[in-house]
């Protein structure tokens, strides 16, 4: 019946109408809730006190005991103390879903005295920062809601909504500088799992941009990412950009040492990197200007052999490639015959050598440095035949030399 007059006033008085509305929501609040928890109720003997009467007759009402409520009290004991304070139509109607009209009504200027008040007062801010975050407006959350920060970790409930819809404005936010900013306010307000990651990956994109634009140099972005493992110590997106800027930085010195002839320094620098895919290019490196110097002959004996050795540290599990080792080790143990010109020593270790292509390489070796000698007439006659010789112990059925053997008088079969 009284709901029933009250709107009649909606109308014509609709100012009247929205008051009487508020205070009526109040005390059917009070009464549902003083039904299911009567403990709580305010009684003067047998007398219930509804808000309302509270309000209006609150000092005569002076020795009235409201209940008490505490920080373990359940939800809906709270709001039933907390509508009897000041703030009491506004929590009334911010808990029947009347968001909007409890931000409008509810009272401003009031320092909270009680529990209940302090109770008051923060559901109110935390209905509001709901209400502006269902309405996608979540820069206007963030003031109230950070009236309520201290009670997210033991309201599990509040957390929960707050991190739910937070999890939806995400979506709706396209501009990147917004996107950041939302990001730190979420991660500050909640910490959540979700909130981390969120915040991490547009850092990382921030940290990205920047070293792409040159704003920042590899040593700050590597900076700014370990500090922001401070949040999540495993994230992968932080990871694989700390790799790449590694890789990145480590590639560029290793470029200039390899480009000023400090191969040995490159190949150290590579060595003491964690980045295996940096180990393994340079490794490929070593294995193709052995490959080349091998094939070429532009190479030392000891070059040749230092490639070799680079490449297999570098590469220790790739295929083939301790064979290719081996090989630069004979060839550097038949080079040191050879300093000491011990070269029938050094031929006899060739031939005796599981590897065909090391005998071939010292043959080509005499056969190339014979030749020069022939062409200038810098080398004597006798030891133009005694390169020749060598290189027919070796390889004495290679095509590819059969004329210069047949020059020379040397017998080929």
């Amino acid at each position: 019946l009284l709901s029933t007059s009250i709107d009649t006033l909606k109308d014509d008085h609709p100012q009247e109408y929205l008051q009487w509305r508020d205070r009526f929501r109040r005390d059917t609040l009070a009464l549902q809730l003083i039904q299911k928890f009567p403990n709580f109720s305010a009684k003067i003997n047998y007398l219930l006190i509804l808000p309302e009467c509270y309000e209006r007759h609150q000092h005569s009402l002076k020795t009235l005991q409201l209940p008490k409520v505490t920080n373990s009290s359940v939800l809906e004991v709270k709001i039933l103390v907390a509508l009897y304070s000041a703030f009491g139509i506004a929590v009334a109607a911010a808990f029947e879903g009347d968001l909007e009209r409890a931000i409008k009504i509810k009272p401003s200027g009031i320092s909270p005295k009680t529990e209940a008040e302090r109770f008051a007062q923060g559901f109110l801010s935390y209905s509001e920062g709901y209400y502006y975050l269902q309405q996608n407006r979540w820069k206007q959350a963030v003031s109230v809601l950070k009236l309520v920060k201290h009670e997210f970790p033991a309201n599990s409930e509040w957390f929960n909504q707050i991190d739910r819809l937070c999890k939806n404005q995400r979506n709706i936010i396209s501009n990147i500088d917004e996107q950041l900013s939302f990001a730190e306010f979420w991660y500050e307000l909640l910490n959540s799992p979700e909130s981390r990651s969120y915040l991490i990956e547009h850092k990382t994109e921030k940290i990205r941009q920047n070293l792409v634009n040159k704003t920042i140099n590899s040593a700050q972005a590597l900076q700014q990412l370990k500090e922001l493992q401070k949040i999540d110590a495993h994230h992968s997106i932080i990871i694989d950009l700390i790799n790449r800027i590694e890789y990145t930085t480590v590639a560029e010195e290793i470029d200039q040492l390899w480009k000023n002839g400090k191969f040995e320094q490159a190949v150290s620098r590579a060595k003491n990197s964690n980045n295996n895919e940096l180990k393994f290019q340079i490794g490929k490196i070593c294995l193709e200007v052995f490959a080349e110097g091998f094939n070429q002959h532009n190479l030392s004996f000891e070059d040749l052999y230092n490639f070799s050795r680079w490449a297999y540290e570098l590469l220790p599990q790739e295929s083939d490639i301790k064979e290719i080792y081996q090989m630069g080790q004979e060839l550097n143990e038949i080079h040191k015959l050879m300093k000491k010109d011990l070269y029938e020593d050094a031929v006899r270790r060739a031939k005796s050598c599981q590897y065909d292509p090391v005998r071939r390489y010292l043959a080509e070796h005499f056969i190339i440095a014979l030749m020069k000698g022939a062409e200038s007439r810098q080398l004597p006659h006798e030891l133009i035949m005694q390169l020749a010789r060598f290189a027919y112990q070796l390889c004495p059925h290679e095509p590819a030399f059969k004329p210069i053997f047949s020059q020379l008088g040397i017998i080929y079969y």
